[in-house]
């Protein structure tokens, strides 16, 4: 018996335990799990799967009547999770991957399994009938059950939106100022700090300040957010934005067009789609897009403010998490402040590849009104070439100027001379599925007894020592507690990380030999790797690369051109937007 997960659930059904499993989220802790690949080709798979998801997405947008339920002029839609396309928050990429594997595995799957069970997100309930009426259609004749199951299950509710509300309410009104007024100079520049990770976003901050200081200019940092953490202001924060908070008009308006929006939604029937030829129910988008209003009320209050503040500035704006929900709402913020003096630029979020789906960005899409800065910049034409595979955006709109965090960086880890000893390990975690998929293939290298294994956290928390607990249990190793990411370079004679994370990256810079782990994480068909960086999938090429790199001289220097890492780009880019 066969079962195919796509559902983020942590274990399989007790009647199912014994199955041979499919795990395409990869959220289930279990040591022998099959593959695509085991079934198909992964990247045909991959490939057809994403066209299907981009028909799915432009069908959506085509619909006027779903992006037409906005809380003054921002379209909730694209706040949705439907509308982000996250690979990992939403199931749309796995869902397409599991009916593209259905369709072309339909005689593999017959041939070696009598029955079939397909675990999908609560979501996609609604659908029931279509994907059973897909797998007519795929010819499927052995016998097969469908469950619908999720971690959690929750349902919106117009108390909950209420309650949400409040909350982001009373956060503005408590905001006060009690810091001296200081007027900030002519021509400003800015940077939006919209992530939840201070550190890392400050960092940027400080690179792109130093850099705008060579060029005699001043670059302020604006913490849009803040104010649901504290009351009272940063030192830094701008005068001028904290005097464009809501009043209580605006506030009370925005409450009420809220909850009119959450009716509105409540009433609504969206037209259905096409999955491969088969009718589908868009009934799931509209749970959607009320869980949207409930969970990131936030953002639609943010909107108001950066509306007030945006009208009457002449600067530009400089901020990252871009695409993502935050960074549209900054975008949508500008344009709908019919301000022509706010110019905005994007700044690249993280490592992407043709599977990071929030990048998957469409013409549909583009023409429907998705919220984009002016200019998107970007770490390299590596990144600008695969940002544009799926638009017709100009050349021109795509920045490559590179990363902030390096273009300043003179900081080299000591190069090592010779071939490498291999006893300190540094193992950066990203995500729990990763975590648990990755221990399985280092496990028996790292547990040998000269080796000393060393695992830093994911700064945004995505994993706890709890976590790590429960899969390592009695295994050595420590918890990272430094601050730096570069002091515990310092310390390593190798790297390992997540194939899609920026760690290689970091590694790069400062010279460090990186493994990029590949897990049932496909990274795309282009494929990074030079002669400091490392692409593994199993145990058996681990240890064949712990051999070599024991064995073969260090360079001194890496031989790549991908992400651009010296600052001259950025500071002719400063100089061309006094």
């Amino acid at each position: 018996m066969l079962t195919i997960n796509i559902s983020r659930i942590r274990n399989l059904p007790i009647e199912n335990k014994d199955d041979c499993l499919l795990d395409i989220p990869n959220s289930i802790n279990r040591d022998k799990k099959l593959h695509i690949s085991d079934f198909y080709n992964q990247d045909d798979i991959y490939k057809e799967a994403l066209n299907l998801y981009k028909e799915f997405i432009d069908q959506i947008v085509s619909q006027k009547n779903i992006l037409s339920y906005n809380v003054s002029g921002l379209p909730i839609y694209w706040l949705s999770d439907t509308g982000s396309k996250h690979p990992i928050y939403h199931w749309g990429k796995d869902f397409f991957l599991l009916l593209t594997l259905l369709k072309y595995s339909s005689e593999t799957i017959q041939e070696e399994y009598r029955q079939l069970t397909l675990i999908l997100p609560n979501e996609l309930l609604c659908s029931e009938n279509s994907i059973r009426k897909l797998l007519v259609r795929y010819k499927y004749d052995i016998s097969f059950q469908l469950l619908f199951l999720s971690p959690t299950e929750t349902k919106s509710n117009v108390k909950c939106v209420l309650r949400s509300s409040l909350s982001v309410i009373k956060s503005i009104l408590l905001y006060r100022n009690n810091k001296e007024y200081k007027k900030a100079s002519s021509n400003n520049y800015y940077i939006i700090n919209s992530l939840n990770n201070n550190l890392d976003y400050n960092g940027q901050y400080l690179e792109l300040k130093n850099l705008y200081n060579l060029e005699s200019k001043d670059l302020s940092i604006i913490p849009v957010l803040e104010w649901r953490h504290q009351h009272s202001p940063a030192l830094e924060t701008p005068q001028e934005f904290i005097d464009k908070k809501p009043n209580l008009f605006e506030i009370s308006s925005t409450l009420f067009k809220i909850l009119k929006v959450f009716y509105k939604i409540k009433r609504a029937k969206f037209n259905g789609i096409k999955i491969d030829g088969i009718d589908f129910t868009l009934d799931f988008l509209k749970e959607d897009l009320l869980a949207t209003l409930q969970n990131k009320s936030d953002l639609v209050f943010l909107h108001v403010w950066l509306g007030n503040f945006f009208k009457a500035q002449n600067a530009a704006f400089l901020y990252s998490d871009e695409l993502y929900p935050y960074g549209k709402t900054i975008s949508n913020a500008i344009k709908h402040s019919q301000n022509h003096n706010a110019y905005s630029y994007g700044i690249q979020h993280g490592n992407f590849s043709e599977v990071h789906t929030v990048y998957m960005i469409t013409d549909k899409e583009i023409e429907a009104g998705l919220p984009l800065p002016n200019k998107f910049i970007v770490w390299g034409n590596y990144y600008r070439e695969m940002f544009k595979q799926n638009n017709s955006l100009n050349n021109d709109y795509i920045l490559s100027l590179g990363n902030p965090k390096y273009i300043n960086s003179e900081k080299t880890v000591e190069h090592k001379e010779g071939s490498i000893t291999i006893k300190n390990i540094l193992w950066c975690l990203t995500t729990l599925d990763c975590f648990i998929a990755e221990w399985n293939i280092i496990k028996n290298r790292v547990t040998l007894p000269n080796i000393k294994l060393t695992i830093r956290l994911h700064p945004g928390g995505h994993i706890s020592i709890k976590d790590v607990f429960e899969v390592l249990k009695d295994t050595e190793y420590i918890i990272s507690s430094e601050k730096s990411l570069i002091d515990d370079f310092r310390m390593a004679d190798l790297i390992l990380t997540s194939a899609h994370s920026t760690v290689f990256l970091d590694a790069l810079i400062t010279k460090n030999k990186v493994v990029r782990l590949i897990t049932n994480r496909w990274i795309g068909s282009n494929n990074i790797q030079s002669n400091y960086i490392f692409n593994v999938k199993n145990s058996e090429e681990l240890n064949h690369l712990f051999l070599k790199l024991e064995n073969v001289p260090n360079d001194k220097e890496y031989k790549d051109d991908f992400i651009e890492v010296n600052n001259n780009k950025w500071r002719e880019f400063v100089n061309q937007n006094d």
